[in-house]
């Protein structure tokens, strides 16, 4: 089964909150939904992210000069339809965050491959992954200054909030075969950093046909 693009959403930047709540909304068969979490404190973090009440799993963070932070996180099978993401810090922050859910993903185990990096003032931003499985997606997500976030070569903007510092980027289709991959985000002003993932597609089922 091929994996697809489902929707995007994302939530402005807030200040001096513990948490923040946006909506989302999940379809399609054999789903999987990544959220962002971005943050602003060198003391405190995420503390955990859950969509219609159903807890998240953290796949990697980034931190810039020990200030700002991004997360990654995701959830197998949310539940369809639209309902809230929450995420949530242990203390006052600057707090933002955006998701993105998926089609045709492996429901076990999909998580194939990660990777984050930080920058100090760089206008043009790129992680890479290497899978081990036939036709993955990847995706990325990456904080900045401000501004308006695009996508470099091989690489699709899914969401960006000029008012958000977070953008989030995919690759838009299949990497095969399996192999390095690599998303770029541009930015006339300043990217902090990001995490990428690579995700694995559902088992595509072959039936037997016995011959008597």
């Amino acid at each position: 089964m091929a994996i697809a693009f489902d929707a995007s959403s994302i939530d402005t930047y807030h200040t001096n909150t513990v948490e923040i709540v946006f909506s989302h909304t999940c379809s399609g068969n054999n789903r999987i939904l990544f959220v962002y979490a971005g943050i602003y404190s060198g003391s405190y973090d995420i503390t955990g992210v859950t969509y219609n009440g159903v807890s998240l799993t953290k796949i990697d963070g980034q931190a810039q000069d020990g200030n700002n932070k991004i997360s990654l996180w995701y959830l197998i099978n949310p539940d369809s339809g639209t309902h809230d993401v929450s995420i949530t810090t242990n203390d006052t922050v600057d707090l933002w965050g955006g998701a993105v859910s998926y089609t045709g993903v492996s429901q076990t185990d999909p998580i194939n491959a990660s990777s984050k990096g930080a920058t100090g003032a760089a206008t043009s931003f790129a992680l890479s992954v290497t899978t081990d499985l036939d036709k993955c997606w990847s995706i990325m997500g990456v904080l900045n200054t401000g501004g308006a976030i695009t996508a470099g070569a091989g690489t699709t903007l899914r969401e960006n909030d000029t008012a958000s510092h977070l953008g989030i980027l995919d690759s838009n289709s299949a990497i095969s075969p399996a192999g390095s991959n690599t998303l770029t985000a541009e930015d006339s002003n300043q990217i902090w950093g990001g995490v990428m993932a690579a995700f694995e597609p559902a088992a595509t089922f072959i039936p037997q046909i016995i011959i008597m």
